[in-house]
């Protein structure tokens, strides 16, 4: 095995990689990167499924993405089932820690084309449930890089030469944001109830009704259960999404619509001069998602009760979620004229969708308020600024040869 110039060559690079691995054990993770990176084309031990899997397990938690692909790139493809297998593992943990949006373009790229090869290959060896979980793969990437319609074919592929997709709520869940990128409403709330039926996707059910919401089919989103008692990152999205349905049904008197939109120049001419049952009228006959409307809907100067004129402010904060000011004129409202649970919801959304942008614009919004009602604003949105607010989770499934499969959830 190491006879001859070349033999010699492979024995020296195979020492260097035995030393890179105790470099490893004792958490020198940067010098076996070194290691690796010089004396990898040379050695056979590196090539070993068992060696590239160990390296990049601990490339990866470290930073080292591009160095784990290099140990693993020919093998994505490769005619060996067992190193496929421990490409998917390895590009799992890619995907698991940091994204393969996070290797760079060239990496990216070779990946995909990698994958669409070994894909060809398990069909050829008549392996329809690998290649679903190829199929699937790609998919993903596609979705990670915006590329929807990409991304659609490689899901329905996926489904159809693995039908075990069909229970699984993950798979719905992720076809349904495609549908809904590329604006099929309905196709996206198909998807998004079957990831509900399937009870493994925790934000399906919030995602439902949004979508619904977003379709104009305001009763319908209105029926979608929330989960009782629910704690986890989505559930505060199912609540205010029942708040914000209830409302725009009242203050409409909708049960359902064809959205259209007003320009800006119809927009305009209502801030001029319209009453709030104006104001009201332009949403039922337009578009009653509209936040411009709702804000104009929110400062009219009609005698309505506080607590349905913070409601209403919710509304706006709500279609508009990247709006720091709506959301702190709305947990200012809230906190002053509605009941605690709103005040908290709303304060954690203007938290979860604006940060510290929010937490700016209170400053400047409680200014006008009397003194006792500025503080009791500051005092609030603080205190749950100060409370531990759960996270949203990647999750990553691994999926076994019997169509099984294991979740493993890291908080963002």
């Amino acid at each position: 095995m190491y006879t001859g110039t070349e033999g010699l060559r492979t024995l020296i690079a195979d020492i260097m990689i035995a030393t890179a691995s105790l470099f490893i054990r004792i958490g020198e993770t940067r010098a076996a990167v070194e290691l690796t990176e010089q004396f990898k084309s040379d050695s056979t031990v590196i090539r070993m499924p068992g060696a590239a899997l160990q390296f990049a397990d601990n490339f990866i938690p470290s930073g080292y993405l591009s160095e784990a692909f290099d140990l693993i790139r020919e093998m994505i493809d490769a005619r060996s089932e067992e190193l496929r297998e421990v490409a998917q593992l390895v590009m799992m943990s890619l995907f698991m820690h940091r994204g393969p949006g996070e290797l760079s373009g060239a990496d990216y790229e070779e990946m995909v084309a990698r994958l669409e090869r070994r894909a060809s290959i398990e069909l050829e060896e008549g392996r329809a449930d690998a290649a679903g979980r190829t199929l699937y793969s790609l998919g993903e990437k596609y979705r990670g890089s915006g590329d929807w319609e990409k991304a659609l074919s490689f899901f329905d592929a996926a489904l159809t030469h693995d039908p075990t997709y069909s229970n699984r709520g993950y798979f719905w869940r992720a076809r349904g944001s495609v549908h809904y990128e590329l604006k099929d409403y309905d196709a996206a709330a198909n998807d998004y109830r079957e990831a509900v039926r399937c009870r493994d996707a925790t934000e399906s059910a919030f995602l439902l009704s949004d979508v619904l919401l977003r379709a104009g089919r305001y009763s319908e989103a209105l029926s979608v259960p929330v989960r009782s008692g629910a704690t986890d990152f989505y559930a505060l999205g199912e609540r205010i999404n029942r708040r914000v349905l209830a409302t725009i049904i009242e203050v409409t008197g909708l049960s359902e619509q064809e959205r259209n939109p007003l320009g800006a120049g119809h927009i305009a001419e209502i801030h001029g001069a319209a009453t709030s049952e104006e104001i009201v009228a332009a949403l039922r006959e337009t578009d009653a998602l509209d936040p411009r409307l709702w804000f104009l809907l929110g400062e009219s100067e009609n005698e309505m009760e506080d607590a349905q004129r913070s409601e209403i402010w919710l509304v706006a904060a709500d279609l508009e979620r990247d709006n720091p000011h709506l959301w702190a004129i709305a947990a200012s409202m809230s906190i002053l004229f509605a009941s605690e649970n709103m005040a908290n919801d709303v304060c954690d959304s203007g938290l979860k969708w604006c940060d510290d942008e929010f937490l700016n614009l209170i400053e400047e919004v409680r200014q006008l308020f009397p003194d006792d009602a500025s503080s009791a604003i500051s005092t609030k949105v603080y205190e749950r600024a100060d409370r531990d607010h759960p996270r949203p989770t990647r999750t990553v499934r691994m999926v076994h040869e019997d169509g099984t499969y294991a979740a493993f959830e890291f908080s963002r």
